[in-house]
């Protein structure tokens, strides 16, 4: 084994030192993007027609097949179907 490994520090390509900003620079409002209740949501489902979706007997069966292929495998959440 190296026993130099994880001394190199690497740069990242995009970040020139010249280029970095300061904090307070960074609070500037000129540098940031208000929210804005001009635009329309990403979608606009309600929660009665998600809800619909959710328990269509389709979209149940694709979800039951998936768990059976991964063997009842834990997911990202880390829930099992014990």
């Amino acid at each position: 084994m190296n026993s130099n490994r994880g001394a190199e520090q690497r740069t990242l390509d995009f970040v020139r030192e010249d280029d970095q900003l300061l904090p307070e620079e960074l609070l500037r409002s000129e540098l940031t993007d208000s929210a804005s209740v001009d635009q329309p949501a990403l979608s606009v489902i309600s929660t009665d027609a998600l809800m619909e979706q959710v328990v269509d007997p389709a979209n149940l069966d694709r979800a039951w097949r998936q768990v059976k292929r991964n063997r009842g495998a834990p997911g990202p959440d880390g829930m099992t179907i014990k």
